[in-house]
Parts: C-alpha cells; structure tokens; sequence
C-alpha cells in the first residue's frame, strides 16, 4: 500500500517562511513513511497586494520556494505535488502553475491553471485574474509516480472538465 501525505496551510506574504514550512512538511511526510506530499494551491505565496507581491514574484528557474521544495523532496526522498506557486512568465504576467518533483529533486511535470475566474458579480463586484495570471494551455499527465498516472489540475478548472 502507498502512503501518501497532504499538507494544509495558510500561506503567507513571505516565500521564504512558506519555504521553510514546505521543506518542514516535507521531512514530516517522509518521516511518516509517505512516498509523495500534496500541498495547496499557491503555496509559496498568496497577497492580495499585488505591489508588494509583484517584488518577490521571480521566474521558475529563480523561484526560491521551488528550489527548497526540490532540495527536501531529494534530500528526504520523497515525490512531492506543489499545488501551485506564482511564477513570472514571458508575458509579463503570472502563471498559476503546478509542479510534480520525484525523489531525486527533479520536476517531473508542471501545469499551469487553464481557466481563470473573471467573474462580474450582481453587487457591482468584479474579479478579473486574467489581468495579473496568464492562463495555461496544456492538460498535463504525469507518469511514474508512486501512485501512478497522475493528472494536474488547479481549483477552477474543476469547474470545467470538458
């Protein structure tokens, strides 16, 4: 039987303490027998400032959370599934995007959110995520994980399985 790990947070303004608890859940899963940990959508960093965000947001290959969430995952061996970090891309905008990494510390898989949530709600409240994040384009399917063939989703998209 394969064990498996979640990790449930409240994720901070500051990547570098969501960093350490990442890398801290990720000990404590391996430590439990788990040979993969799920964690939260946007788990290195979730401010509604987008000012203050914008100056510690950095592209993938410099994203710090990512390259702590690597190392624990190789040094502890064990698969981890990083619901999602923000990620600068091309465009100059954000992409919501989700990552496998195996027990050697390599990313496996990576997907990123397709549907954004613009939303105009009957109080005159809007929401408009496609004005910060870039959407993705791809399904993603992951092979080789301990518990398989794994398929990457984020949150909204669960709104539209077609």
């Amino acid at each position: 039987m394969t064990r498996i790990a979640l990790f449930q947070s409240t994720t901070g303004i500051d990547p570098r303490a969501n960093g350490e608890a990442l890398s801290g859940a990720i000990e404590q899963a391996a430590a439990g027998g788990a040979e993969i940990l799920f964690t939260p959508e946007m788990s290195g960093l979730l401010d509604r400032d987008a000012a203050r965000a914008a100056k510690v947001l950095r592209p993938e290959e410099e994203d710090d959370v990512l390259a702590a969430v690597r190392d624990a995952a190789a040094r502890h061996r064990i698969w981890v599934h990083i619901g999602s970090l923000a990620v600068l891309v091309d465009d100059g905008k954000v992409a919501n995007r989700g990552f496998v990494i195996d027990r050697e510390g390599e990313v496996r898989g990576t997907y990123d959110k397709i549907h954004l949530f613009d939303v105009d709600l009957p109080t005159g409240e809007s929401w408009r995520e496609s004005n910060v994040y870039s959407a993705g384009k791809d399904v993603v399917l992951v092979n080789g994980t301990p518990i398989g063939k794994l398929g990457l989703t984020i949150c909204y998209d669960l709104r539209f399985p077609g």
